[in-house]
């Protein structure tokens, strides 16, 4: 039986101590391609217009971090350590060569998976995050998490999309195709999004080196993300290459295995169509 987003049976491998929840579906044959997902963010709140798409052509792997929803163990306080439990989880596959996705923190522990295993990351796919200690003063993001949203699902509309009527509609598809699946995942628990947060300023705190960001050689791809959701630039050496909609990331895949210096930068704005 192929699989997709909606039907892919959750499996479960245990490293670390940890019981790692995750999903695997798509064409096999090379190396798979890992999905870090965002603040409060299950593996279940990917857009299946995305995953779906990619697994057309090649192996799709979601997995929920340490902590968070329905694998076991408690969210580090620092990426670090969630980059390690990450690191941990690909190897318990019996993994040796992956791409790795990461969306807003997870594409800080996107950034720590290249930093701690070089050797394991073949291309490294950055949406909408940021190197360590950016400047996070023009971020609303802490602003629409705190408001209040009826339904609570709403939340996700103010965080992905404008609040143009174009804008509106792209991200009611997106929520209904996410709220498909049958047995969704349980929700981040606010233990575990307190963690998160203080990670998050741990990373973005002045002390912290941008010399770690320097140390990764897997060849890299940026994507943006609405600007009131987006954290600064990615790593310097990030190429910004973009595409809207569902085939959104396909072609960073692709266009990421060549250096960022041999590439023509071209920007092309998401907006609020990232996840449509």
């Amino acid at each position: 039986m192929i699989h997709t987003h909606q039907t892919a049976p959750t499996q479960f491998v245990e490293a670390n101590g940890i019981r790692f929840a995750y999903r695997r579906f798509g064409k096999a044959g090379g190396a798979p391609l890992v999905f870090n997902q965002h603040f409060r963010g299950t593996m279940g709140y990917w857009d299946p217009a995305v995953t779906d798409g990619l697994a057309r052509n090649r192996e799709v792997i979601l997995f929920n971090n340490a902590g968070v929803s329905s694998s076991s163990g408690r969210v580090p306080t620092s990426m670090q350590e969630m980059g390690a439990n990450a690191i941990a989880f690909i190897r318990a596959l019996g993994l040796t060569k992956v791409d790795v996705l990461g969306f807003s923190i997870g594409g800080m522990i996107a950034q720590e998976i290249t930093a701690k295993a070089p050797d394991l990351v073949s291309r490294l796919i950055l949406v909408g995050t940021g190197p360590r200690g950016a400047d996070m003063s023009a971020s609303r993001s802490a602003e629409i998490f705190a408001g209040a949203y009826d339904p609570p699902e709403h939340l996700w509309l103010a965080v992905h999309f404008s609040p143009s009527p174009s804008g509106r509609a792209a991200g009611l598809a997106f929520l209904k195709r996410k709220l498909l699946r049958k047995d969704r995942d349980p929700e981040v628990s606010e233990e575990a999004a307190t963690a998160q947060r203080e990670a998050i300023g741990k990373y973005y705190a002045p002390a912290e080196s941008a010399e770690k960001r320097r140390s990764s050689r897997a060849p890299r791809a940026a994507s943006d993300a609405p600007a009131h959701w987006r954290s600064p630039r990615p790593a310097p050496r990030c190429s910004s290459i973009t595409q809207a909609g569902p085939r959104m990331l396909k072609p960073l895949l692709w266009k990421s295995a060549r250096p960022a210096a041999a590439r023509p930068r071209r920007r092309r704005s998401l907006g609020a169509q990232w996840a449509a």
